[in-house]
């Protein structure tokens, strides 16, 4: 395979992707030169710089690097009064680090370069910035400076395509640990190879020492000092086959937070996490930790979708660790039990992990065979509150000696019995990450919110007055079984989410924006078939779109093509029911169009969740995703001089559960001063 059959994206970050894994390793493979521009010069610098060396030196691939040393303004001083030399502080500081170093992540990869060295496969120079009067710049002054902080780099191919990286690496940030963003050029492809040439001329005055135009500075540039060669050389392996760069997945700093305060916790809690931050992994890691000190450790993951259990293999592959779904075999009760007497058989340390679904997580087959275990059980429920139902409940057995909830939104609507349950068995909340940090820390897009009033129907409205009529006797009367109630609030709350005016409203707004594309529309099976009817006769020309729902299609590959092709432009609009709540990511998506939300927080925050994962790839359009739109459709009903006052408390009540969920989605909008102007001019027209 050469470079231009290699599948790339045009720009990666360690949110979104395994840079290691999607980029450095995948594109070195291939390649035969390799040359890296900035970053100080310390020992987790020159380290990365080895980041998927393990084929490319197996190929016998060279490498030149360029670093920054490291000044502070006493070394500064010393230099320029001529107490010290440049080689001799250098020295001093590489060979205190070097000696210092802990990571075995560090010492596998600074030996690799360091068998470089010494067989000529590398070649390091080091830059030193000084004024205009040739006194040397300390670092931080540098950290002022955009060229100084920018890490390029540039892959050569035998044939001489080059692939040129360049952006941010940091090794120190204090939310992601090692965070990565950068773009991606190709030399073959007419549109980047001006930004190749760029990146490599800009290589090519860093190695030269030739002026930068654009700052002030001067620089020149030096061999890497005898002193570190030979401290370098003295670590090399002998031969190639000695050298081994596996990098483990490693937890960032907020995701060791929670798995330290969860093991605190008497390995019991929940992690209540926004989407896109990662609560797979971090429980992962949880696991991970939990190996440390239990020989024997069966665990038990559940989900509430098929889609997540793949997504859990997956995550779990990459920390090798190896699973077994039950939804996959059809005798997995079998399965089951021979993974449990091999672990219990087992004279050595052990791990087994299951992974299946609240259906049979609470069956009573499974219950029985997990008491029948007699190792140490860790049970993960991912989103947690599909635990707190009156039948998944009967999962929720003593034998699990150790606990861990994962969800995005834990409380369950109208039913805090349920949401109690789930606190009485997990523990409380250990660790929280909500939306708004998520947002304010890049891991998700920001958003605005356009929220449409619509009134019910007289029809709806008198059917709406009975049911709640219906809810008071019933919730006042405390029965023990809350299935009656349960069964009208759900009758009341589809008369919410299908009320007649929102197609109306929907009309109107897709004819405004009949240019719309890459947009997710929530509707509720009784919409799904007006709402497509509308999107294919927009004028001047139609809403091409495709829906997903749970029986269709079928296969999950297909729905995952379906998202993809939404942001190839091949359909404009998905449209969703249900399946799309929890569980799937849709960073393809810029807009979403809420039709079908019900009073349930839950369900729109978690409908605002899926469309604000960030997309790194460039649309056809030429455009990028760097905010979501977000349009709501609500119930907003309108007082009457002739209601009764039963009828206007009813009607405030109404009003009250929409601005609750309005102010949940207005808070953190881009455009909250305007949206909570508009909840204000509300609140004062019902007095609430």
């Amino acid at each position: 395979m050469n470079f231009r059959d290699l599948e790339l994206q045009e720009e990666y970050n360690s949110i979104s992707n395994d840079v290691y894994r999607d980029f450095f390793n995948y594109v070195l493979k291939y390649s035969k030169r390799y040359a890296r521009v900035g970053g100080i010069f310390n020992s987790r610098n020159f380290a990365a710089c080895a980041d998927g060396l393990q084929e490319f030196i197996q190929n016998d691939g060279k490498i030149e690097l360029v670093l920054l040393p490291s000044f502070n303004q006493e070394d500064a001083d010393a230099i320029d009064k001529g107490i010290k030399k440049p080689n001799e502080v250098i020295s001093e500081q590489w060979i205190k680090d070097f000696n210092e170093i802990k990571d075995k992540f560090v010492k596998d990869h600074t030996k690799a370069l360091a068998w470089m060295l010494a067989n000529n496969y590398l070649e390091i120079r080091l830059v030193i910035p000084t004024y205009p009067d040739g006194k040397v710049i300390p670092t931080n002054e540098l950290e002022k400076v955009h060229i100084f902080k920018r890490k390029t780099g540039i892959f050569w191919a035998e044939n001489y395509d080059a692939i040129t990286f360049s952006g941010n690496i940091d090794f120190d940030d204090k939310m992601f640990g090692e965070y990565y963003y950068f773009r991606v050029y190709r030399s073959w492809d007419d549109s980047e190879k001006k930004f190749v040439d760029d990146d490599f001329e800009e290589f090519q005055r860093f190695w030269e020492g030739k002026k930068i135009e654009g700052i002030d500075f001067e620089i020149k540039t030096i061999s890497l000092p005898k002193a570190i060669k030979e401290n370098l050389i003295a670590v090399a392996p002998q031969s190639k086959s000695e050298i081994n760069l596996d990098k483990s997945p490693k937890l960032r700093p907020y995701q060791e937070k929670a798995v330290r305060n969860w093991i605190s916790n008497n390995k019991r809690g929940i992690f209540e996490m926004a989407t896109g931050t990662g609560k797979t992994f971090t429980a992962i890691g949880g696991i991970k930790e939990l190996q440390k000190t239990t020989e024997k450790l069966l665990v038990v993951i559940v989900c509430p979708f098929d889609n997540l259990e793949r997504q859990w293999a997956t995550e779990l592959s990459k920390w090798e660790l190896s699973c077994f779904i039950t939804s996959r075999d059809p005798k997995w009760h079998q399965t089951v039990r021979d993974n449990i007497a091999i672990l219990e058989s087992s004279t050595h340390q052990e791990i087994k992990i299951i992974i299946t679904s609240y259906i049979t997580f609470h069956s009573e087959k499974f219950t029985d065979t997990i008491n029948r275990c007699k190792v140490p059980i860790l049970i993960i429920a991912d989103e947690v509150h599909n635990a707190g139902s009156s039948k998944n409940q009967k999962g929720l057995i003593d034998t699990y000696s150790f606990r861990l909830g994962l969800s995005a939104t834990l409380e369950r609507y109208f039913d805090p019995e349920g949401t109690n349950v789930i606190l009485k068995f997990f523990g409380d909340t250990v660790y929280t990450l909500d939306l708004q940090k998520a947002i304010e820390n890049n891991f998700l897009v920001g958003y605005y919110y356009y929220p449409t009033y619509v009134d019910l129907t007289e029809e709806e409205y008198i059917e709406y007055k009975i049911l709640t009529l219906k809810i008071a006797r019933l919730w006042n009367a405390n029965y023990v079984d809350k299935t009656p109630l349960e069964i009208v609030l759900h009758k009341r709350a589809r008369i919410i989410r299908d009320a007649a005016n929102k197609i109306v409203a929907f009309k109107n707004l897709v004819s405004k924006h009949n240019d719309m594309k890459y947009t997710l529309i929530y509707c509720s099976e009784n919409q799904m078939d007006t709402v497509k009817n509308i999107l294919n006769n927009v004028k001047p020309k139609p809403i091409i779109n495709r829906e997903i729902t749970a029986d269709n299609p079928k296969d999950p590959k297909k729905r995952i093509e379906i998202l993809k092709d939404l942001a190839r432009e091949k359909y404009f609009a998905i449209v969703a029911n249900r399946v799309l709540d929890e569980g799937v990511d849709v960073p393809e998506a810029k807009n979403c169009i809420m039709l079908a939300s019900t009073g349930n927080p839950k369900q729109f925050i978690q409908r605002r969740g899926r469309v604000l994962r960030k997309f790194s790839d460039t649309y056809p359009d030429g455009s990028k995703k760097e905010f979501a739109t977000i349009y709501d459709i609500l119930v907003m009903p309108k007082l009457s001089d002739y209601y009764t006052e039963e009828e206007i408390r009813i009607e405030r009540a109404i009003v009250r559960s929409q601005i609750l969920r309005q102010e949940m989605m207005a808070n953190i909008a881009k455009n909250r001063e305007e949206c909570l102007t508009e909840i204000e001019k509300i609140k004062q027209k019902f007095a609430l």
